[in-house]
């Protein structure tokens, strides 16, 4: 038995990749996919892209939170039932 679970939320909770939301509020969102495309292919480290796509993006706390309740209102179907099922086991998420 476990009793913790660990979920990557962008396209796994959620439909939506949160940087690349944030992306387009700021008017990058090519840029962004291209460098993270770049980053998936092994042409440049991920580390690096993490913080070139912040410094590009330089998101504000009203940007995030657009895209924080975007995130909860496109959630993965079958999301909630799967995490209230793993909260009455025991298992902490």
């Amino acid at each position: 038995m476990f009793t913790h679970v660990f979920f990557d939320c962008d396209s796994t909770l959620t439909k939506i990749e949160g940087i690349d939301a944030l992306a387009e509020l700021a008017g990058v969102g090519e840029e962004v996919k291209e460098l993270t495309r770049q980053a998936m292919e092994g042409e440049l480290s991920l580390e690096e892209v993490w913080k070139t796509r912040l410094d590009m993006i330089r998101p504000t706390p009203a940007q995030i939170e657009i895209v924080a309740r975007r995130c909860i209102a496109e959630l993965t179907p079958g999301v909630r039932e799967t995490l209230n099922r793993l909260h009455e086991e025991g298992v902490a998420t």
